[in-house]
């Protein structure tokens, strides 16, 4: 009987072990399946890929000029990618170490530096609070490259993450702006960022 019970608790055990190992590969690849649309998507698209090439060599300019243009309109959607990514990543569907090595990460961060893409994302602001409502703007791209910032050591660990922001009123606080917040929990997690995660933001 005892051995019966046994030999019971051994199949129950090595059941939930195949289940948990089979769970974890099937998030995985999903993952990288996200990754891998969202990298095609990307290179797909000649108004992203334009945009982008403009913003890396620093010849991107946002003045009222484009307002209501093609122009704008390929810039909405250039922005809107990003936050499409960042809500991905802040709902876990994906997590910042599948981005970070990725020319996706490179370029969110590139843009969200950049000083015309700054002033476009503060136009935005305006215009839903004045049209709209309190404005989230792009606020998942933001987060998304502010985590990315972060992460690079380019933006200070006790910096107020919600004073960052420049298309989003700021209105609710997220992991990842606690972690911003308390200088001990950032550490370790700068830490464990650099033990498990890739140990370079390069391009793949």
């Amino acid at each position: 009987m005892q051995a019966e019970v046994t030999v019971a608790i051994v199949a129950a055990g090595i059941t939930v072990a195949t289940w948990v190992l089979s769970s974890r590969a099937s998030r995985l690849t999903q993952r990288a399946e996200f990754i891998r649309n969202y990298t095609n998507d990307f290179y797909d698209s000649q108004a992203l890929t334009s945009i982008f090439m403009d913003i890396d060599h620093d010849r991107f300019r946002y003045d009222e000029s484009i307002l209501g243009t093609d122009k704008e309109l390929d810039l909405i959607q250039y922005l809107d990618y990003f936050n499409a990514v960042g809500h991905n990543w802040c709902r876990g569907v994906i997590k910042i170490a599948d981005i970070m090595p990725t020319t996706i990460g490179y370029a969110a961060l590139r843009s969200w530096e950049n000083d015309d893409v700054r002033a476009y994302l503060q136009q935005i602001r305006r215009w839903d609070e004045e049209r709209y409502s309190v404005s989230t703007g792009f606020i998942y791209f933001e987060e998304l490259a502010i985590q990315i910032g972060w992460l690079c050591g380019r933006i200070h660990s006790g910096v107020n993450r919600s004073e960052l922001l420049f298309s989003a009123s700021p209105r609710r606080i997220t992991l990842s702006r606690i972690l911003g917040y308390y200088s001990l929990i950032s550490r370790i997690h700068r830490w464990w960022w650099r033990v498990t995660g890739p140990t370079a933001a390069s391009r793949p």
